[in-house]
């Protein structure tokens, strides 16, 4: 007797690419990371903030080494968008103030580019602040602007469930 096995997937939300889950799954551990600097980040712990962005920059060390297990095609977007955080994560550690503040919000950018484009944990949502038309990504369901203080912290909106 032939039995078959049918298995559900998430369904992807329009336009989001699927990738191969070891990647998938490296991917996600990247955006684990990232919830660790975003946390310290929005609750403006300096020490903290850097030891995050080590993690992050790690991890995304550890993904890109991943990019084998992604179609020819989809490896060169993905790779551009890894490379670009990795770069400006490491130039946010030698940097202070303002420049720190502008290197974080383009890494940051870039993690919302990669859960705008690939099916990765729904847990993950972005939010948006039109008051600094800055986007991020977070796991909790209230607003935390990692990259405002006191009353406009809590600026925002979720653009992506």
């Amino acid at each position: 007797m032939l039995t078959l096995l049918f298995v559900r997937l998430p369904s992807a939300q329009a336009g989001e690419l699927l990738l191969q889950v070891n990647l998938m799954d490296e991917l996600n551990r990247t955006l684990q990371a990232y919830v660790g600097l975003h946390d310290a980040m929005w609750r403006e712990q300096d020490e903290q903030t850097e030891i995050r962005i080590r993690d992050v920059i790690r991890q995304v060390e550890r993904t890109r080494t991943f990019l084998s297990f992604a179609k020819p095609y989809e490896r060169g977007h993905l790779k551009l968008i890894l490379d670009a955080a990795h770069g400006r994560l490491e130039r946010a550690q030698s940097a202070f103030g303002e420049e720190r503040k502008g290197h974080l919000e383009e890494a940051v950018n870039d993690l919302v580019n990669v859960v705008r484009i690939y099916r990765v944990d729904r847990a993950y949502a972005i939010y948006f602040c039109a008051r600094d038309k800055l986007s991020w990504v977070q796991k909790a369901s209230k607003a935390q602007n990692p990259f405002e203080s006191g009353p406009l912290k809590d600026c925002g909106f979720r653009i992506r469930e």
